[in-house]
């Protein structure tokens, strides 16, 4: 399969593909009584030299002694694009829907590639674009020169929707009419440059095709009133020996019956959307709702809708965008897009990593490590990390009194202790992850860690690590002598002053 049978030209993202290159004219009625139709019949002008063809056309010799233009963006689909000078029939025929209605010469091989006469039928635009249903039929004489306006998807659009303009030539402009040799003119005075030409889309495998880009387009978003007017169409060969070509259509823009004052309240989970609708407008409401994120997917709609509406089960710091379609009776719908923010909620917990003892030249320290929350509902502004050692062992008998420890924290982080401003900035830190050092600690302690994060909307449940920071024994830091209590000149006893403490070492 040849890929030739596609127009390679793209405007405002679609793609104009020729099926055809025959479709049923008044010329068949005329071709059916009296036999096909000849050149001169068909007004088809005469040349000298090659040089009046289109690029890549030649001047030929027809059987009636005059000279004519034949090229490759005349032939059908199914005439070769390649073929051999030695073969006189390598190019096949025009087939026998055109053979039925013009006696014109038939396809022949010129340099190695097919040539063949001009196209008399409008060459149907498939999948059919608003506005622009067919492109003029390919001529191969330079003087034949001829132009459509079209306007897509209708020559009269909406306040504030978006229409395209299409300036299509039915020759190959190469070498005859340049980039900015096609340009609108609005209401005879104001000029207006195409944003997208054939020469945009030209490339070395345009050679290998029947068919070309040949269409100049103006696109014009968001149009208002002063939009309206005549569009006028001019096409200008390079030389000035070839009249320039215009053709003028008028476009309006309509104002359409709307809904007014658009608001959207939206907390963490929850956004009502309100809306006014003018006095005895009958008009039908239906919203899309999606995800900034994944903009393809949507996460809630509900058809022939009343204000207000109340959409639930929304994610809490989440960027959506509502699109609202107002139909109005046969009139074309009209899309309106707003955008908003849900509020941030209270985060998930931190995301804990690992608890270790760690031993440094200033005592033994207890790093902690986490990442942010699974679901930070927001922008965690600060982390809060406690981080206490409570005596692991005291004997029953003793009356020490023994206090928990909160050991201090080292650098950028800080032992909560209930103090709001006691956080841990997360901006501090280069990547999302996040590790403190909190020491020295203290023996025959067992440390304990939790975990806080916070954004603006409040603070999370603490996380505890199940794994603890555990120091050994170790000899009491204080032993109050005694004192010598002698009751025999053999025998003494010794009275301690206080009870040991034991927060060291039971």
């Amino acid at each position: 399969m040849r890929s030739h049978d596609v127009l390679m030209y793209s405007c405002v993202l679609m793609i104009l593909i020729i099926l055809s290159t025959s479709t049923p004219s008044s010329n068949k009625d005329v071709a059916t009584k009296s036999g096909p139709l000849t050149a001169d019949q068909l007004n088809v002008p005469t040349c000298l030299k090659s040089d009046e063809c289109v690029y890549g056309g030649v001047c030929v010799k027809e059987r009636k002694g005059k000279y004519r233009c034949m090229c490759s963006s005349g032939c059908a689909l199914h005439v070769p694009i390649q073929c051999e000078v030695s073969n006189p029939i390598s190019c096949l025929t025009m087939g026998e829907a055109y053979v039925s209605k013009y006696d014109m010469l038939p396809p022949m091989c010129y340099r190695d590639r097919c040539v063949c006469p001009p196209i008399f039928d409008p060459i149907p635009v498939t999948p059919p674009m608003p506005g622009l249903k067919a492109l003029p039929p390919m001529k191969c004489d330079k003087k034949e020169l001829q132009l459509i306006v079209a306007a897509s998807p209708s020559d009269s659009v909406y306040k504030g929707t978006s229409v395209t303009f299409f300036c299509c030539i039915n020759v190959d402009p190469r070498d005859y009419i340049s980039k900015e040799g096609v340009y609108f003119v609005q209401n005879g005075t104001r000029k207006r440059e195409p944003d997208l030409t054939p020469y945009e889309n030209f490339s070395g495998d345009i050679d290998t095709l029947f068919t070309f880009p040949r269409c100049w387009s103006l696109t014009l978003d968001n149009v208002q009133s002063s939009d309206s007017g005549t569009y006028t169409c001019i096409a200008q060969p390079f030389n000035l020996r070839y009249p320039s070509k215009n053709e003028t259509m008028d476009f309006m823009v309509k104002t359409q019956r709307m809904i007014q004052n658009v608001t959207i309240t939206a907390n963490a989970t929850e956004a009502e959307i309100k809306w006014d609708i003018q006095e005895g407008s009958q008009l039908k409401i239906d919203l899309q709702l999606f995800r900034r994120s994944d903009r393809k997917v949507e996460v809630w709609g509900k058809l022939n809708v009343k204000s207000p509406i109340l959409v639930d089960k929304l994610e809490p710091a989440m960027p959506y965008t509502l699109f609202i379609t107002v139909i109005d009776g046969n009139a074309e719908p009209f899309i309106l897009n707003e955008q908003f923010q849900t509020a941030e909620g209270v985060p998930d917990p931190p995301l804990l990593e690992d608890i270790r003892v760690i031993n440094t030249e200033t005592g033994l320290k207890c790093e902690v490590e986490w990442r942010p929350p699974s679901k930070p509902n927001g922008r965690i502004i600060k982390y809060y990390v406690q981080l206490i050692g409570k005596i692991r062992y005291v004997s029953p008998e003793s009356r020490t009194l023994t206090t928990d420890h909160y050991p201090e924290a080292i650098e950028l982080c800080t032992n909560y202790d209930g103090n709001q401003e006691n956080g841990i900035d997360p901006r501090m830190f280069p990547s999302n992850f996040y590790a403190c050092k909190f020491g020295p600690l203290k023996p025959n302690r067992n440390y304990t860690a939790a975990i806080w994060a916070e954004n603006s909307a409040g603070k999370s449940e603490p996380i505890l690590f199940k794994k603890q920071c555990v120091t050994d024994f170790a000899e009491p830091d204080l032993i109050e002598p005694p004192k010598t209590i002698v009751e025999y000149k053999t025998v003494f006893g010794l009275k301690f002053p206080a009870e040991p403490d034991e927060a060291q070492l039971p």
